[in-house]
């Protein structure tokens, strides 16, 4: 306002103090305070803003913020932000208590620029009691007039599991029978801030029973707690077995009588609610309770009935079943038996494998073994043992093939012998009535010692010399019954010279099979002619046999010239000349030489396949000074091929190399000749072939170069000095 003296009316100014910045927030209302668990809180929260001149703030953002576990709350419809009015207070959205019991905690309310929060602290009380369980003293027992041991306590929650405390809970026992006294008669307790409410001790009347109730009950909780003891007599002085013993039973089925046993005080009156354990043996025959329990408790008569007891698959017995009590040092002993079930199966257990020679008994009698279903052998039962009715088999002695088990579920049958037919292994069955599979001896008649020898294949044959016959010589060896016998060695031996033969490898032995059929080696015939000559096939303790065998001329070879060449290799001690095909394999090579300055040249022939030579013959001239020779390799080998020929003294050195088909491959050489002479007409002399057929091959040494015409040669060769 602005005034003049002497003026009556002022001028007005209108102004505003704003508030300053918010500098600190405080709660208001709604702290402290308390609400049943699921209910809203009476009072909203409110939280007071001002700036640091201590002036009110409006219009300010206030962000409330409850615990986000344990006791608890929600703002209606999430909404968790007030804004202050023209006083600076925010009023939060109505807070519900979560359904966990607890706090005081904190509910915090904060705005943006302020560093220290409100706090409101708040309490979720425990609703009403909704239930009580018994936590404590159940069950148990004690004798009778004696205090029990631990006190009854139970617990009182609300419907959201919440302990609730200060509730007054009754507890209430039988008025008649087994049931006590609450010290001082006193059966109420108040439960504590857990929910927890403890009896008084307890004391047992003087009445043994039980198990018997105690109900622990409070206001408006429709189902009380309940404690589950029992009074027990005078101390257990004595168990004893009343029923149920001695008994036996099938193995795997259960005990007729259900064991009994009747406990008794020092006075020897019954106990009741004692508990009994029954034990039956850990291995062997023993058995097993229905359900695995093993326990039972007495009964007013001081009777405890165990579980059904079914045996188990061992059979055995005399066993003991005891029962045994806490306190009483001698058990109650049950004398069980189990016993074997029928048969079930039969097994080979004595005889087999086995073998004797034929019309020879067994040297071990044959026993089977009989077992029930539990694998427990089975005594008394008849075995009857089967052999088979033809072909090999035997016969039990005194044409007894029954035996009846021993304890052990032995049968043992009478002496068995082989017939006089050898073969198998063949089965002897022992069967048993109500068993489907028999038991079955594997037995082998062996035939005796070798009696005969028959020539069974290869005889009478021929062949063509030096080729092999086409069947191979059989013997069988027989027994003196006419068995074959297996594993005779039996010798082949054919004559040591004309006509004959020889065994591949040099084998000349062979050993009978299964069938006694022993088989020869490949036996090929000599170079001779001739025929029929025996080879005999023998064996220690039998007669021989004799393979009539012929070894026929060979037919006249085709021999054809394949290639040939020569070379002067000039003085020297050693010369190559190769062929200017590829050899054939199989085929035979003839290789003749003129050596000069000496008639006493030693010849080494070699070839690049690695063939081997042979001299055929050889020659020297004393005056001349010259040396022939032939020399041959058989069988050869194919490819191509370079011949070189060495000779012992340098001196001029020709040679000549032939390539022959339809040469013998080994023994090939027949006859040879040689002879020196001054003619027009050279002649070897006379040389007397064995075969048809055969290569003539000859080589000529002249002292003055000539040519020559071959006669009854073959094939000639000129040498020129």
């Amino acid at each position: 306002m602005a005034t003049v003296s002497g003026v009556s009316t002022p001028a007005n100014f209108s102004l505003t103090n704003l508030a300053g910045a918010a500098a600190s927030i405080a709660a208001a209302a709604g702290t402290p305070q308390s609400a049943t668990v699921n209910t809203a809180f009476t009072t909203q929260l409110q939280a007071t803003v001002k700036d640091s001149f201590n002036n009110p703030v409006s219009g300010v953002t206030v962000t409330f913020a409850a615990p986000t576990s344990g006791a608890s709350g929600t703002f209606v419809g999430g909404v968790k932000t007030a804004t202050t009015n023209a006083s600076g207070v925010a009023t939060a959205a109505v807070f519900t208590a979560n359904t966990i019991a607890g706090g005081p905690y904190t509910v915090t309310a904060s705005v943006s620029g302020v560093s220290i929060p409100a706090n409101f602290s708040l309490t979720n009380l425990t609703g009403a009691a909704a239930s009580i369980t018994a936590t404590a003293g159940t069950p148990q027992s004690t004798t009778i007039n004696t205090a029990f041991a631990t006190q009854l306590q139970a617990t009182v929650k609300d419907s959201f599991g919440n302990p609730v405390s200060g509730v007054l809970v009754t507890f209430t026992a039988p008025t008649s029978g087994a049931s006590g006294t609450f010290a001082g008669g006193v059966n109420t307790a108040t439960t504590n801030v857990s929910g927890v409410a403890t009896a008084p001790v307890f004391t047992a009347n003087s009445t043994a029973g039980g198990p018997y109730t105690v109900t622990a009950s409070a206001s408006g909780v429709a189902t009380p707690a309940n404690f589950s003891l029992t009074n027990l007599g005078n101390p257990p002085a004595n168990v004893v077995a009343t029923a149920g013993t001695p008994q036996s039973a099938t193995i795997n089925t259960a005990f007729a009588a259900q064991l009994q046993v009747t406990v008794t005080d020092s006075s020897n009156n019954p106990v009741s609610g004692v508990t009994v354990t029954f034990t039956a043996p850990l291995s062997g025959a023993s058995g097993t309770f229905a359900g695995g329990v093993n326990t039972a408790t007495t009964n007013a008569s001081g009777v405890a009935t165990s579980a059904v007891f079914t045996a188990n698959s061992v059979a055995g017995g005399p066993y003991t079943v005891t029962a045994t009590v806490s306190g009483v040092a001698t058990p109650a002993n049950f004398s069980l038996t189990n016993l074997t079930g029928a048969a079930a199966s039969i097994t080979a257990t004595g005889g087999t494998p086995q073998s004797a020679t034929v019309n020879t008994a067994y040297t071990t009698q044959l026993q089977a073994t009989v077992k029930d279903s539990g694998n427990n052998p089975v005594s008394g039962v008849t075995v009857t043992f089967t052999a088979p009715t033809s072909g090999p088999s035997g016969s039990f002695a005194g044409g007894v093939n029954t035996a009846t088990t021993n304890s052990l579920g032995v049968a043992t049958a009478a002496v068995f012998t082989a017939n006089s037919i050898a073969g198998g292994p063949y089965n002897v069955a022992a069967s048993v009535v109500g068993v489907a599979t028999p038991a079955n001896f594997a037995l082998t008649n062996l035939a005796g010692p070798a009696a005969s020898i028959a020539a069974t294949a290869g005889t009478p044959q021929s062949a063509t010399v030096n080729t092999a016959f086409a069947t191979q010589l059989q013997a069988t060896v027989t027994d003196s019954l006419n068995n074959p016998v297996s594993g005779v060695t039996l010798t082949f031996t054919a004559p040591t010279s004309g006509a004959s033969g020889t065994f591949a490898g040099g084998m000349n032995t062979a050993t009978t099979n299964a069938a006694g059929v022993a088989t020869s080696a490949i036996f090929t015939a000599n170079a001779t002619a001739g025929g029929p000559y025996n080879v005999v096939a023998s064996a220690t303790g039998a007669t021989s046999a004799n393979f009539s065998l012929t070894n026929l001329a060979a037919a006249p070879a085709n021999i054809k010239l394949v290639q040939h060449t020569s070379v002067d290799a000039g003085t020297t001690t050693s010369g190559s000349l190769a062929f200017a095909s590829p050899n054939v394999g199989g085929n035979w090579i003839a290789v003749s030489i003129r050596g000069g300055l000496s008639n006493a040249q030693v010849f080494t022939v070699t070839d690049s396949n690695g063939n081997t030579y042979r001299q055929a013959a050889q020659i020297g001239f004393t005056s001349s000074q010259v040396t022939l020779a032939i020399y041959y390799a058989e069988n050869i080998k194919s490819g191509a091929n370079t011949v070189t020929v060495t000779q012992s003294v340098s001196g001029p050195l020709r040679i000549a190399i032939l390539e022959y088909s339809g040469v013998a491959t080994s023994n090939s050489l027949d006859v040879t000749a040689v002879a020196t002479a001054t003619s027009t007409s050279a002649n070897s002399g006379n040389a007397t072939t064995t075969a048809n057929g055969d290569l003539l091959l000859g080589a000529i040494a002249t002292t003055n170069p000539d040519s020559f015409t071959a006669k009854s040669l073959s094939r000639s060769r000129r040498t020129p000095s």
